[in-house]
Protein backbone atom coordinates (compact mmCIF):
# COMPACT_ATOMS: atom_id res chain seq x y z
CA UNK A 1 0.00 0.00 0.00
CA UNK A 2 1.20 3.67 -0.69
CA UNK A 3 0.81 6.28 1.33
CA UNK A 4 -0.51 9.70 0.14
CA UNK A 5 -0.65 13.22 1.96
CA UNK A 6 -4.16 14.92 1.72
CA UNK A 7 -4.03 18.64 2.20
CA UNK A 8 -7.41 20.08 3.85
CA UNK A 9 -8.21 23.76 2.53
CA UNK A 10 -11.11 25.42 3.88
CA UNK A 11 -11.92 28.90 3.95
CA UNK A 12 -14.80 31.74 4.15
CA UNK A 13 -15.45 32.31 0.75
CA UNK A 14 -15.28 28.59 -1.48
CA UNK A 15 -15.88 26.18 1.85
CA UNK A 16 -14.06 22.83 2.02
CA UNK A 17 -11.53 21.49 -0.20
CA UNK A 18 -8.55 18.76 -0.68
CA UNK A 19 -5.88 17.92 -2.95
CA UNK A 20 -2.98 14.99 -2.40
CA UNK A 21 0.46 14.54 -2.64
CA UNK A 22 2.30 11.32 -2.92
CA UNK A 23 5.24 13.03 -0.76
CA UNK A 24 4.69 14.59 2.48
CA UNK A 25 7.26 17.74 1.79
CA UNK A 26 5.14 18.49 -1.70
CA UNK A 27 2.10 18.84 0.66
CA UNK A 28 3.77 21.04 2.88
CA UNK A 29 5.26 23.18 0.60
CA UNK A 30 2.16 23.80 -1.20
CA UNK A 31 0.66 24.47 2.18
CA UNK A 32 3.33 27.09 3.21
CA UNK A 33 3.10 28.83 -0.55
CA UNK A 34 -0.44 28.98 -0.35
CA UNK A 35 -0.93 30.20 3.40
CA UNK A 36 2.07 33.29 2.09
CA UNK A 37 -0.23 34.33 -1.28
CA UNK A 38 -3.10 34.32 1.26
CA UNK A 39 -1.38 36.37 3.71
CA UNK A 40 0.08 38.54 0.99
CA UNK A 41 -3.54 39.43 -0.76
CA UNK A 42 -4.67 40.18 2.33
CA UNK A 43 -2.25 42.63 3.65
CA UNK A 44 -2.40 44.28 0.25
CA UNK A 45 -6.47 44.46 0.61
CA UNK A 46 -5.28 46.74 3.45
CA UNK A 47 -6.23 43.97 6.44
CA UNK A 48 -4.08 43.06 9.46
CA UNK A 49 -3.83 39.16 8.92
CA UNK A 50 -2.84 36.74 11.96
CA UNK A 51 -1.15 33.54 11.44
CA UNK A 52 -1.19 30.62 13.38
CA UNK A 53 1.25 28.15 12.34
CA UNK A 54 0.72 24.53 14.15
CA UNK A 55 1.74 21.48 14.50
CA UNK A 56 1.90 19.09 11.77
CA UNK A 57 2.01 21.36 8.52
CA UNK A 58 -1.42 22.70 10.04
CA UNK A 59 -1.67 27.02 9.26
CA UNK A 60 -4.93 29.02 10.06
CA UNK A 61 -4.84 32.85 8.83
CA UNK A 62 -7.82 35.11 10.08
CA UNK A 63 -8.35 38.21 10.04
CA UNK A 64 -10.07 39.72 13.72
CA UNK A 65 -13.69 40.64 14.04
CA UNK A 66 -14.25 39.49 10.71
CA UNK A 67 -15.60 36.32 9.00
CA UNK A 68 -12.16 36.25 6.63
CA UNK A 69 -10.59 32.94 7.78
CA UNK A 70 -8.39 30.25 5.94
CA UNK A 71 -7.17 26.70 7.48
CA UNK A 72 -4.69 24.43 6.21
CA UNK A 73 -4.30 20.67 7.13
CA UNK A 74 -1.89 17.92 6.51
CA UNK A 75 -3.26 14.23 6.78
CA UNK A 76 -1.65 10.84 6.46
CA UNK A 77 -3.17 8.62 4.15
CA UNK A 78 -2.99 5.39 2.52
CA UNK A 79 -3.96 4.51 -1.53
CA UNK A 80 -5.49 1.37 -1.57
Amino acid sequence: MDKCYIVLHKNYEEGESAYAFYKKQDAEISVNEDAKTVERDLKEQGYLPVVLAGAYGNITIFVSNSDIYYEWSIAESDIQ
